[in-house]
């Protein structure tokens, strides 16, 4: 509930801040993060842990109450909000560009050929057009500018949220070799949370080409599938740091490319259209991860077999 309150209402309500501060958002949720897998080594869950789960929930409810606070100062004295003349700049490119486009009259509205002759065609009745909900989406302004970047986040999060999470545990099972699966794995959760902040920081400073990107995170993905799958070539010592290594670039990229593409949509798309394709990057995102469930809940039964069947 709380991810996909973030994809779908708080993600588009930070569009119409700059974009340094949607950088800002998305590194704070991300830190939350790995102060809850630090709050997690420090308390040493187990038979012997050093404070009980109580404190850990309470530890937590009493940071709730920051983003309150912070949210009233935020609205109050409109901090970062983008200025109103980028704004009206924005708004002027936006209109220059619709009226180079409308002088093409195969670009001109439907109304403006009523009652004319293209190639010989009388123009006196209109043509019956089929409105169906994807056309209807298809023909927003922003849609087509949007989709790139939703099927961006839609593979990066299929992968990090739906399949990775699900089957990493076997990939460091099967890469453990004289260490213990559970320290590698403790070790890919702790410096992926770093990554994922630093990943979010990154695009205030540089932007990642997506092609590099999503090749370099697809190909450590499939690598860690491979591990889980208990494919020849991880059965070595340096196979589980490696993984871990392969994990945390993994988190960082997907941390860049997401919060990227929410930058690019607050940059370059008018404010009347931005939290429209915030939401629907948001929607995307939510979609794809219960996608990526789905597959890798059949895809861990698969694996557990498989164990039972090697151990029998």
């Amino acid at each position: 509930v709380v991810g996909s309150f973030s994809a779908i209402i708080a993600n588009p309500f930070m569009t119409q801040f700059e974009a340094r501060y949607i950088s800002a958002a998305r590194s704070g949720a991300s830190g939350a993060f790995c102060f809850c897998g630090l709050l997690g080594l420090i308390q040493s869950p187990g038979k012997d842990p050093l404070f009980s789960p109580r404190v850990f929930i309470l530890i937590f409810s009493g940071i709730f109450v920051l983003p309150y606070l912070a949210y009233r100062k935020i609205i109050q004295d409109k901090l970062g909000l983008r200025e109103p003349k980028r704004e009206e700049e924005e708004e002027d490119v936006d209109t220059n560009s619709v009226e180079i486009t409308s002088l093409n009259r195969l670009n001109a509205p439907s109304e403006s050929l009523e009652g004319s002759a293209i190639d010989g065609f009388p123009g006196k009745e209109k043509v019956a057009t089929i409105d169906t909900p994807f056309i209807h989406i298809w023909n927003r302004p922003w849609f087509k500018f949007t989709l790139p970047y939703a099927l961006s986040v839609g593979w990066v999060n299929f992968n990090t949220w739906g399949m990775l999470s699900a089957v990493t545990p076997f990939a460091m099972n099967h890469a453990a070799v004289n260490v213990s699966e559970y320290l590698l794995l403790a070790l890919a959760y702790e410096f992926g949370s770093f990554a994922l902040v630093l990943g979010d920081l990154s695009t205030m400073h540089f932007k990642m080409p997506f092609n590099v990107g999503l090749i370099l995170f697809t190909v450590f993905s499939f690598t860690i599938y491979l591990a889980a799958l208990n494919v020849e070539g991880f059965h070595t010592p340096a196979s589980g740091p490696i993984l871990v290594v392969i994990f945390s670039l993994g988190r960082f990229i997907e941390a860049h490319i997401v919060t990227s593409c929410f930058r690019a949509i607050a940059n370059n798309l008018p404010p009347d259209q931005r939290e429209d394709a915030s939401r629907t990057l948001g929607l995307v995102d939510q979609l794809a991860t219960v996608l990526g469930v789905l597959v890798s809940t059949i895809l861990v039964t698969q694996l557990v077999d498989c164990s039972e069947s090697d151990d029998e």
